[in-house]
């Protein structure tokens, strides 16, 4: 009876690791950059980066990684979409100045998508 007691707390405590590792692998995306671009302010060059994020949902933290150096923060929405993103990528809002800033990120397979910034997130959630 012991041995069947300590099989049981084993398997749950299995199950809890694997579920704690597959929510931190959420949490987790990449993305690659052709121009410069603004996000919350900060610049990010061309180039390939990943992203990560703290929180549970909708209101999450960004961090935006190149290598293992944190280039760029940003609060963030987590809003559902009704059918998974193909491809990993970014939304521009093109600027009079011909600049552009990210408003979203979107990941491949994924029934979600980052909305970039506090006020955007409201209005983008909203609608």
């Amino acid at each position: 009876m012991k041995s069947s007691n300590f099989l049981k707390l084993f398997l749950l405590a299995a199950l809890a690791l694997v579920a704690t590792y597959a929510l931190a692998e959420t949490n987790k995306g990449s993305f690659s950059l052709d121009r410069t671009v603004t996000l919350n302010g900060q610049q990010l060059a061309a180039g390939d980066y990943k992203v990560q994020w703290e929180g549970s949902g909708p209101s999450v933290k960004l961090s935006i990684l190149q290598g293992k150096k944190v280039v760029a923060t940003a609060p963030a929405q987590v809003v559902a979409v009704p059918t998974p993103e193909h491809g990993n990528g970014v939304a521009l809002n093109h600027n009079s100045d011909g600049s552009a800033t990210v408003t979203q990120i979107q990941f491949d397979g994924r029934k979600y998508l980052l909305q970039i910034g506090e006020q955007t997130a409201m209005q983008g959630g909203s609608q």
